[in-house]
């Protein structure tokens, strides 16, 4: 069996093909955040995946944050406490926008990055909202009456505005030391994935070899860095990069760069890359392409990890059984109403009799 492309129509042999519409082909264009977007014939926007950052990555984010909106549950003051039929609700409205080529991508390789994606999301839009409820005193056209007293009494538990002022802290800390300032970045409303498919661009490079790039773009400004690390990570990776000018007489690859970035430029204790946002996951993973002086294998999966995949499988496991004796029990309901109805019909036949 043959496989037709993405959005391609096929014809039998006695079809006359001047009798059929003619297919629209896809168009592409460059959106004003520089994300390259393709519709399809179906009015879909074409979605890929780029070491498991879902992309047109701004693109999906603003209309998965317009799908929390519209759907809103009482209890989601966070991700972990929406249900996971509701998680599903905003999947499938996902789906019903964007597309994927399934020869490349399965439905739950893509559900499992939109999840990566839409965590973050979330997390921005409940902050986005309780700012406006409590700290501007606007009730914002989405959020329900019912909805804003149950989020307000949430937020006003001493626990949550515990970690709330910790938080808070956090963000004004000086990562560098006393007196060295708050960590800034000069990336403006662009995301950093924005910034790497940009400055791609601009140098003809694949995007996940452009986090150096992206580094010096978010965090340099006229000649100075935002911080202490920030200028000493650029320093040693330009070290390294005029080494390999000096001694083999050639500017390094865009692989040989991302790949020098990738050592100098570790992870935190908590997972993340200084200063990358999403391009964090694109940094941890590497460049989709081998680079051809250094080759790196992932690491094994330690016991602690094993262990909560585990955990999160059975999780997953048992939320399916809940659900599909949920499912069980709705269709024994539905079949009891059609009994009774039935009933009720036979009785006012005979009544009318």
């Amino acid at each position: 069996m043959s496989t037709q492309p993405l959005g391609s129509t096929s014809t039998s042999s006695d079809e006359i093909p001047q009798q059929q519409p003619q297919q629209q082909p896809a168009s592409s264009h460059i959106s004003r955040s520089g994300e390259n977007i393709t519709v399809l014939p179906n009015g879909k926007i074409l979605c890929t995946l780029t070491n498991g950052i879902l992309r047109p990555t701004n693109k999906i984010r603003r209309y998965t944050s317009h799908t929390f909106q519209a759907y809103i549950e009482v209890t989601g003051t966070s991700w972990k406490a929406l249900t996971e039929d509701t998680i599903e609700v905003y999947f499938n409205r996902f789906v019903n926008a964007f597309e994927w080529d399934p020869s490349m991508y399965s439905r739950e390789v893509i559900r499992t990055a939109w999840i990566r994606m839409a965590r973050i999301a979330y997390k921005d839009f409940v902050s986005a909202t309780k700012k406006l409820v409590l700290i501007e005193k606007k009730t914002p056209a989405y959020l329900k009456e019912h909805v804003e007293t149950a989020w307000k009494a949430y937020w006003d538990l001493p626990e949550v505005k515990r970690i709330s002022e910790q938080a808070s802290k956090n963000r004004r800390s000086e990562p560098c030391g006393p007196g060295t300032g708050i960590a800034i970045h000069h990336g403006g409303s662009r995301s950093a994935i924005d910034h790497a498919e940009h400055l791609a661009r601009e140098k003809n490079i694949p995007v996940d070899c452009a986090a150096y790039d992206t580094f010096l773009r978010i965090h340099r400004k006229e000649g100075l860095y935002t911080g202490i690390r920030s200028e000493a990570h650029a320093v040693e990776i330009e070290s390294r990069i005029q080494d390999i000018q000096a001694t083999q007489d050639r500017d390094p690859t865009p692989e040989e760069v991302h790949a020098i970035f990738k050592e100098v430029v570790k992870r935190d204790t908590k997972g993340r890359v200084l200063g990358m946002g999403m391009m964090t996951q694109m940094v941890s993973s590497g460049s989709s392409t081998q680079s051809t002086s250094t080759s790196q294998t992932a690491p094994a999966a330690s016991l602690e990890e094993v262990e909560a995949l585990r955990v999160e499988v059975n999780a997953q496991a048992t939320r399916g059984n809940e659900l599909e004796a949920r499912l069980l029990e709705q269709d024994g309901t539905i079949n009891d109403l059609k009994s009774m109805v039935a009933q009720l019909m036979a009785n006012m036949n005979k009544g009318h009799n």
